[in-house]
């Protein structure tokens, strides 16, 4: 009995020991240290919160009196594409932007046309090709690309889930 006790004892102490030592080693490998760049003190109540220093962007879901530590990261990388507006599209001003919104992309027009459509009149999508012959439809432009992720983010329940950002290639 007192063998079967010790037995038990010493079963209950490796599954305690194991299971400690295989949280703390994935721990330390998934756990990379991060240089912290500044520390920022939320003060005002919003939604989203997007930190620009340099080279470094941040979003975060925040709340008040939240307390922000900027990581060095880098920009997400954005597709880069020399565009165009498409035939009987008149939208210019979407042109002198550098950054877009795009919902949508299509080898046939008639499917962006239908996806255009489907937004208006809330927005007025614009359609543009590029060099490959894809037909984009973007809902928004911005001169900056912060804005453009804010938007993104803001918006994100009433657009399609794989919109992405677009940077124009001049």
């Amino acid at each position: 009995m007192r063998s079967m006790y010790k037995l038990v004892v010493v079963f209950f102490a490796i599954i305690l020991f194991v299971g400690c030592a295989s949280k703390k080693g994935a721990y330390q490998a998934n756990e990379a240290p991060k240089e912290i760049i500044k520390e920022v003190e939320v003060i005002k109540i919003d939604t989203v919160v997007i930190i620009k220093t340099d080279t470094i962007i941040k979003t975060e879901f925040i709340e008040k009196h939240d307390t922000i530590y900027i990581e060095k990261e880098v920009e997400e990388k954005v597709r880069e594409e020399k565009i165009t507006l498409a035939e009987g599209e008149k939208n210019q001003e979407t042109m002198t932007k550098a950054f877009h919104i795009v919902i949508g992309s299509f080898s046939k027009k008639e499917n962006a046309d239908k996806l255009q459509a489907s937004y208006r009149p809330a927005y007025e999508p614009t359609i543009v090709v590029n060099e490959q012959g894809m037909f984009r439809v973007l809902l928004l432009s911005f001169d900056d690309y912060a804005s453009a992720k804010k938007t993104i983010l803001e918006i994100s329940k009433n657009i399609p889930t794989d919109s992405w950002i677009l940077r124009q290639k001049k």
